[in-house]
């Protein structure tokens, strides 16, 4: 899990920063069975043990409203970064040591020291250590997770630039360029604009200037799901002006302008499709069984020349409200 666990280290490099949140994992429990086992009778020490390390480690994940301070325990860390452009957060790793520190601390006093003699000193080290390892973890998301720095993206082409992490296989990664590349000139020589640089999400910019469009590419990919993914996001991050109501039983601007600025970038018509068929009433449905030809009436784009009519015209409203 270590050696999977993406932390923004260089290639061929093992980040210890993972080893951080288990040893303090690791360090908790011996010292909580230690002190259990030393203050009360093994009857009795067991099924303390079981059931506070339960709810210890339940308790906080189930905690929807403040995700931050599930954190404190390190059990969150087994859910991070199940995508490239995620790294451990460095709060949410150091977040269980003084919690740990504190247990084994407390530990130590029940070597020599008795159960009421200690009671006072424990509680006040394990209170401030809960307050101290909060406020670490402040901030932190549900999966101890962050987006990795746009300093390790590799980036390449013109026309876009394509930043993406190095972990994309090299041929996913010249997929996606070429087709870019290919797409965004169909884009120009239809007189419609486009972001200069697509980029993996990072938690900072990335090292090239210009309008970026940001896109989560899968390790392996398609051309049509290339074009779909960024016409995707580029109507979501360059969209401005409030969408206009859609007209009676025609599926709404979110959902035809992506597959329009598809089209313009030279998409299958078919393989372009967006899941959703139907409007009804305040949403839309899912139908896979719809015949192509019907969903493609439903979206109102019969032809190339619709595609760049419909993107043209989304595109001077964005203008207009960015005036």
């Amino acid at each position: 899990m270590l050696l999977e666990l993406q932390t923004g280290a260089p290639q061929g490099h093992l980040d210890l920063l993972p080893l951080i949140p288990f040893s303090a994992m690791t360090l908790a429990a011996l010292s909580f069975g230690w002190i259990v086992g030393s203050l009360a009778p093994t009857p009795l020490a067991v099924p303390i043990a079981i059931l506070a390390t339960a709810q210890w480690v339940m308790y906080p994940l189930s905690d929807g409203d403040n995700v931050s301070w599930r954190n404190i325990t390190g059990y969150a860390t087994f859910m991070c970064c199940d995508l490239v452009d995620l790294t451990l957060d460095p709060r949410a790793a150091w977040g269980p040591v003084p919690i740990a520190l504190a247990l084994f601390a407390v530990a130590v006093l029940t070597i020599k020291a008795r159960m009421m003699r200690i009671a006072l000193p424990a509680l006040v080290t394990i209170t401030l250590a809960v307050i101290l390892s909060n406020v670490i973890v402040l901030g932190t998301d549900a999966t101890a997770s962050q987006l990795r720095s746009a300093d390790s993206q590799v980036c390449q082409g013109e026309a876009p630039v394509v930043c993406l992490y190095p972990e994309v296989p090299e041929a996913t990664r010249d997929l996606i360029s070429t087709t870019l590349t290919s797409g965004f000139s169909e884009l120009e020589a239809s007189g419609l604009d486009h972001p200069t640089v697509v980029a993996a999400p990072s938690s900072g910019t990335t090292t090239t200037s210009g309008e970026t469009t940001t896109v989560r590419f899968p390790m392996s990919t398609t051309r049509d799901a290339v074009l779909s993914s960024v016409a995707g996001a580029m109507y979501e991050q360059m969209t401005c002006a409030p969408a206009s109501p859609p007209q009676p039983g025609a599926l709404p601007e979110n959902v035809v302008v992506p597959y329009a600025l598809a089209l313009a970038m030279g998409a299958d018509p078919v393989a372009a499709l967006p899941s959703v068929a139907f409007s009804e009433g305040e949403g839309t449905s899912l139908d896979t069984s719809v015949d192509p030809a019907e969903l493609r009436q439903a979206l109102g784009i019969a032809s190339q020349d619709d595609a760049t009519s419909t993107v043209k015209t989304w595109q001077q409203r964005q203008l207009a409200c960015q005036e």
